[in-house]
């Protein structure tokens, strides 16, 4: 999940400097203005990406697993995921039966928490 996102970020920061030049990409100021463009482009896909993937796998993962809080507690130190309970969770893209399901899982998630 978090390599597509890492690669189709990188792919929108080196796809100009490649096509203007290193030296122009930075240097000049269609080269900064391409980069101003671009930069921005691919932090935006690449999150778009992750908010589209991050629920889906939420899902297949909390299906998996028999302790949902050391689940969430892995993902997010392996920084493939924000906590539930953080605001950015707000960005991932759940919609229809899937934020249903997500739900019914994230309470059980709390409640594993309160005990």
């Amino acid at each position: 999940m978090t390599l597509p996102s890492w690669l189709l970020m990188m792919a929108f920061f080196w796809t100009p400097i490649l096509l203007i030049g290193v030296d122009q990409a930075f240097a000049t100021e269609r080269g900064l203005r391409t980069m101003a463009i671009f930069i921005p482009l691919g932090i935006t896909v690449a999150w778009a990406w992750w908010s589209f993937a991050a629920p889906r796998w939420r899902l297949w993962a909390y299906r998996r697993a028999g302790d949902l809080t050391q689940l969430e507690r892995l993902a997010v130190a392996d920084r493939l995921l924000w906590p539930v309970s953080h605001p950015l969770t707000r960005t991932e893209f759940r919609v229809g039966q899937l934020g249903t399901r997500l739900r019914e899982f994230e309470v059980l998630l709390r409640q594993d928490d309160v005990r």
